[in-house]
């Protein structure tokens, strides 16, 4: 509820998405079911993104569980992540998005099924409409939460079959100033000196 209502205080760091999606891929992979298998692909040098690790990882795993779900006859669930400018055209922006165009994280999570229906498409994101048997409904409203308080987006569509139901979120890159330091040129004729200092874990 908190997630859905955008009010989770979230805990933003400089997140490596590949790291998440590998991590659900290990908890999730394994106990789907039905001949449905849980692919990643993640693109190289894939920029870090500022987004609490946990609530990106509770939004992918409510995406998996409803995509694995929908897919009765089985097929590929697939999650990709790559970095790709802000469209225009989504089906949620988040007030505090950037101009589109923005350049960002993009992840993607495919599944291959019936997709949507019409119905279900006019109220992706309306808490407690679900249209399964034993669904509860907030799987999508709590992803919307997520980007809500992470500055973030969301498209959902249906893809050309046997692609079903495509969900495609976009993250805001980190600008850490530490994440440059790695980018700074090297200087091997100065000489170097390196104070390693031992305190708290909190500290370091």
């Amino acid at each position: 509820l908190l997630a859905f209502t955008g009010t989770a205080h979230p805990r933003p760091e400089a997140v490596d998405v590949g790291e998440v999606v590998a991590q659900v891929q290990e908890l999730y992979g394994p106990r789907l079911s039905h001949g449905v298998a849980l692919e990643v692909r993640v693109a190289e040098g894939l920029p870090r993104a500022e987004v609490d690790p946990t609530q990106l990882q509770q939004a992918l795993m409510n995406l998996v569980v409803n995509g694995a779900e929908s897919m009765r006859h089985g097929g590929v669930l697939r999650i990709t992540a790559r970095g790709a400018p802000l469209p225009t055209d989504v089906t949620y922006l988040s007030p505090t998005a950037p101009e589109p165009g923005t350049e960002m994280i993009e992840v993607r999570v495919t599944a291959q099924g019936p997709g949507f229906t019409p119905r279900a498409l006019a109220r992706l994101f309306e808490p407690f409409f679900t249209e399964k048997p034993d669904g509860h409904g907030m799987g999508l409203p709590a992803v919307r939460g997520m980007l809500a308080s992470h500055g973030g987006a969301a498209l959902v569509t249906n893809g050309a079959p046997p692609t079903g139901a495509v969900i495609t979120l976009w993250l805001p890159r980190s600008a850490r100033p530490e994440l440059q330091l790695a980018t700074q040129p090297r200087d091997a004729t100065l000489p170097r000196r390196v104070w390693i200092l031992d305190d708290p874990e909190p500290v370091l």
